[in-house]
């Protein structure tokens, strides 16, 4: 049975792919007014030193506009057809300027949308640690006032070391608010990305 199913999924597989294949007719030798009637008009034609003549067919290209696919015919006595060319290549859609922009904004979208992940972590992040940090200023600055006051408890910074101790944690404070600002601005301009 299984040998059965195997032998229909196949000879359905061999007929797909033969419905799908294009037949490539050889023109040589044939009549060149019928290959008029299957390709269309020529767009230009040369003279050959031998006599013959050169049938150029241009189209421009699907995807590119601004080039143009050629193929070559060369027809002798009797309108029949000596020679023809390969086609000149038509770049496929995945060789076109706009595919290829297409896809390199399809990674910097994906990269931006990382980085703002990134980044919201961060300010997340940074803000947790500025709520900590004005903590940790105001545990200091009640030490600090008990020192000045004369307050002492074993272990205790002298006035100088708080405001040394002080100083530092405004500072970091400072450095980061720069850090949240500078987070919420690059945030603030990939998020007014036209893809977002």
């Amino acid at each position: 049975m299984k040998k059965h199913i195997f032998l229909i999924v196949s000879i359905f597989e061999l007929s797909a792919c033969a419905a799908f294949q294009q037949q490539k007719v050889d023109w040589r030798g044939q009549n060149f007014d019928s290959y008029i009637l299957s390709k269309g008009a020529p767009t230009s034609q040369y003279t050959s030193p031998s006599g013959s003549t050169i049938y150029s067919f241009k189209k421009t290209c699907e995807y590119d506009s601004r080039k143009q696919g050629e193929t070559l015919v060369i027809v002798g006595e009797g309108n029949l057809i000596q020679d023809i060319s390969a086609p000149t290549k038509c770049p496929n859609y995945y060789e076109t300027p706009q595919y290829q922009h297409q896809q390199k904004m399809v990674r910097k979208e994906k990269t931006d949308k990382e980085r703002i992940k990134l980044l919201e972590g961060a300010l997340k992040g940074t803000t947790m640690m500025i709520s900590s940090q004005q903590i940790t200023i105001k545990s200091i600055e009640s030490d600090l006032s008990l020192a000045r006051e004369g307050i002492t408890y074993k272990g205790q910074l002298s006035v100088a070391e708080y405001e040394q101790k002080l100083n530092a944690a405004k500072a970091e404070l400072e450095r980061l608010k720069r850090d949240k600002s500078n987070y919420e601005n690059e945030l603030n301009q990939l998020n007014s990305m036209q893809y977002r």
